[in-house]
């Protein structure tokens, strides 16, 4: 019995691992797009909100800005981003910030004035 919740124990660590391998590797790909063809513009800030999910120790916390830009087309977008608690905090609607996009994809995008590679969730696998 113990062997069996081992195995099961295990697969599903390696499940986890490679979720996120393939979703760091996916993110730094967007950011490398992002830094070569991505065009910068401005983006008001509309809204801002935190995501409160209860849990086991305390639940978690999520900041969220929505904000708004228009690309080189005209066109308009609404989005939502997640960002650090320092960046939601120091934001207020209405505030203008940097956002860069890919014109093939208006609505791929981030937030700053410069873009930076994400290689978040492949450093969670880190020891």
């Amino acid at each position: 019995m113990a062997s069996r919740t081992k195995t099961v124990l295990v697969a599903i660590l390696l499940i986890a691992v490679g979720f996120s391998l393939v979703r760091g590797y996916l993110d730094l790909r967007v950011s490398r797009r992002l830094a070569a063809e991505g065009v910068s513009t401005t983006a008001r800030v509309v809204d801002k909100h935190i995501d409160r999910r209860p849990g086991r120790w305390g639940g978690t916390r999520s900041h969220y800005l929505d904000v708004e830009y228009r690309t080189s087309t005209g066109q308009v977008l609404a989005q939502r981003d997640w960002v650090s608690e320092s960046r939601y905090q120091r934001a207020t609607p209405g505030d203008v910030l940097r956002v860069h996009y890919l014109p093939s994809d208006p609505a791929v995008h981030t937030i700053g004035a410069t873009v930076q590679p994400d290689y978040f969730w492949l450093l969670t696998m880190l020891p």
